[in-house]
């Protein structure tokens, strides 16, 4: 792996700065393509990646930081790269479902200061990734976290707890049925279904597109969340609890992309 620069100068008010303007890196992937990136965030993130990787396990949660900075800033995209799930394939080897859970539990467990330090969010105790990815199924909206801390206050979960430990307690506490939560679910399929098929023209009296798509949307959630559930009683292999877990996250996103 080497850095390349090349003789480009950037002229400023009070002196001439050399930039990186290239950077080569071999693919882990398994085929030793080398590859050069011209896009600063992309070499930056790439840089801070390798060095991560480098210092061992704990620095994972350094590694889905960036990750989940990388897909915000979309960088990525500069070197030809569809998602940040295929850059992780392509450069590091990385399954894509892996870099998804990376990406999704840096988003909602995880904060950086000013000095660019990677934090707990405030209240949370210190998780591992693999505690994280458990805990995913209690983010609401993709990056609220209030009913894992409700949990951690209960004492139903802790940091002590194992991975699978935790798993089943998120199973327990999801099971937990309510009337109320009942009646929302029946409530929010029941409002779909009478809106019928979407007609701009033929909207009923006091409904909006905007009403109608957050109608849907709530009501598709709770219609996923049970195929989620009944699938759990079906024999499966992992890339289908990955996919259910990619589709209730996009759907959680475009839910809050209406309430922004």
């Amino acid at each position: 792996m080497r850095k390349t620069t090349e003789n480009t100068t950037v002229a400023t008010e009070n002196a001439k700065e050399q930039e990186i303007v290239s950077y080569e890196v071999v693919a882990m992937n398994g085929k030793n393509k080398e590859l050069t990136f011209y896009n600063t965030d992309l070499i930056r993130h790439t840089q801070s990646i390798q060095k991560y990787r480098d210092a061992g396990n704990l620095a994972i949660l350094a590694i889905a930081h960036e990750f989940d900075s990388m897909d915000k800033d979309e960088s990525y995209k500069t070197a030809g790269f569809k998602t940040v799930a295929d850059y992780g394939r392509v450069v590091f080897d990385y399954k894509p479902a892996t870099v998804s859970l990376y990406l999704r539990s840096a988003r909602a467990f995880l904060t950086e200061n000013e000095k660019g330090e990677v934090n707990y969010k405030p209240n949370l105790p210190k998780l591992t990734v693999g505690q994280m990815i458990e805990l995913l199924p209690l983010v609401k909206d993709g990056e609220d976290v209030s009913e894992v801390l409700k949990a951690l206050q209960s004492g139903e979960i802790n940091c002590q707890m194992s991975t699978k430990a935790i798993r089943d307690a998120v199973s327990s506490i999801r099971a937990i049925p309510t009337k109320a939560k009942e009646t929302t679910e029946k409530s929010e399929l029941a409002k779909a279904e009478k809106l019928g098929e979407y007609d701009k023209d033929k909207l009923p009296k006091n409904t909006t597109p905007e009403s109608y798509a957050e109608t849907n949307i709530d009501a598709a959630m709770v219609a996923f969340e049970n195929y989620a559930k009944a699938m759990a009683d079906i024999d499966h292999n992992e890339t289908v609890d990955a996919k259910i877990k990619e589709v209730m996250v996009k759907l959680q996103e475009l839910r809050a992309e209406l309430t922004k």
